[in-house]
């Protein structure tokens, strides 16, 4: 992918970001980076320590991203390579590293784009690096500064998920896209449909200076026109509507904001991710820091992504957290010689469609209970937390894994 778009340029720098130093597509851009220094200069950019890097075998590299860090070190030495990896303390909100790493890394490029652009002008900034920084820091609290808006914002998003509503951001240039930047991570993520969370931005994606785009299902454009004709008028009282900016609501569709309206819930925030983050831990996607409802769509995914879950919750070893999700994919208790013996791409395809995999296992794992049973709980209680203190009050019989 990166030879194709620097098809013909003579030095490069590539910027590999990847919160937990995990991303098999960004290890996969640096091991070619690092075939060929003279004309790449590659940077990892992510939020763990080195040792922390994933170990995981990535079957389309043969090495673990640990060992591309490892070759990344090496290269650093000689100043060939770079490895930025500040170690941010936890997010006050939601203890997210999605909403922290997501913000400094946004800050660090940005800082780094505008030196360097400066240098090859004319060499001079008004403001220092730390000067810069601090223009980042006083945004971050003045956002701070309003938590009874952003608790309310929290709130009203994690009820509309809860209830199987829909959440939509209205926004225009730069902040609309952040809407829909947003929108587009919550799938894998927090393993949502791809209209649980939609952004929308006036005048449309192709007017801000980007390549069109086009969908596989028909053209879209992801305008507020496009809102205004599929969305609002399905729109119930379960669907909280964010605008960004006050000056959006002069254009936006007065139905929106009439009382006959079938949506309530019309809120006017600068703030993305903690509606989202946040409301899907309300919603009990996230249990103890730990998202659980990512879909298993890919072998890393059955193999790294998945199991930690049930690993960090359920304090149980390795084999086991797969059991429980192998029981929890097929359905049963009595796995078969065939379904254990499987390989990884037959579990996923497996996987594939199927509801709350990883909170079944979770429960089982947790609370040694049968695979039916944990079905049964999370249908009549989806919240995980909530679904694990009834069985324990319960004192339900408890079966082995």
């Amino acid at each position: 992918m990166t030879r194709l778009v620097v098809e013909g340029k003579t030095r490069v720098v590539y910027i590999g970001v990847t919160c937990g130093l995990s991303a098999p597509f960004v290890a996969g851009q640096l091991a070619m980076c690092l075939s060929d220094l003279k004309t790449f200069t590659p940077v990892l950019l992510g939020f763990n320590a080195t040792h922390q890097a994933r170990k995981t075998q990535m079957h389309h590299l043969n090495k673990t991203f640990h060992e591309v860090v490892i070759d990344m070190m090496k290269a650093e030495q000689d100043d060939k390579a770079f490895i930025l990896n500040p170690i941010v303390g936890p997010e006050p909100i939601a203890g997210s590293s999605r909403m922290k790493s997501g913000t400094t890394t946004k800050i660090v490029l940005e800082i780094l784009t505008l030196l360097g652009i400066t240098t090859c002008l004319d060499g001079s900034l008004s403001l220092s690096p730390l000067q810069l920084l601090d223009l980042y820091k006083d945004t971050c609290q003045a956002v701070y500064r309003n938590p009874s808006s952003l608790g309310s914002l929290i709130r009203i998003a994690g009820e509309s998920l809860r209830n199987n509503g829909h959440i939509y951001y209205l926004g225009s240039d730069g902040i609309g896209l952040m809407g829909i930047i947003d929108a587009s991570e919550c799938p894998p993520t927090f393993g949502a449909s791809s209209d649980d969370i939609q952004g929308f931005v006036h005048g449309g994606i192709n007017g801000l200076d980007s390549q069109p785009i086009s969908l596989l299902s028909r053209q879209k454009t992801l305008s507020t026109d496009d809102f205004d004709t599929e969305n609002l008028p399905k729109l119930e009282s379960v669907d909280t509507v964010i605008v960004f900016g006050a000056e959006l609501l002069q254009s936006v569709n007065p139905l929106l904001l009439s009382p006959q309206c079938k949506c309530k819930k019309a809120f006017v925030d600068f703030t993305v991710e903690p509606s989202t983050t946040t409301g899907y831990q309300v919603e009990s996607s996230v249990f103890d820091s730990n998202t659980t409802t990512i879909d298993i769509s890919s072998a890393l995914g059955f193999i790294g992504l998945q199991d930690e879950p049930v690993l960090d919750i359920c304090k149980i070893g390795e084999e086991d957290s797969q059991i429980c999700l192998l029981k929890s994919i097929c359905g049963t208790d009595n796995l078969s010689h065939v379904q254990k013996s499987s390989g990884v791409i037959d579990h996923v395809l497996a996987a594939s469609g199927k509801n709350k995999v990883v909170p079944t296992a979770i429960l089982m794992g947790l609370c040694n209970c049968p695979a039916k049973q944990a079905y049964s709980i999370l249908e009549t209680q989806p919240n995980l937390s909530k679904a694990i203190k009834e069985f324990q009050t319960q004192k339900l019989p408890q079966l082995g894994l």
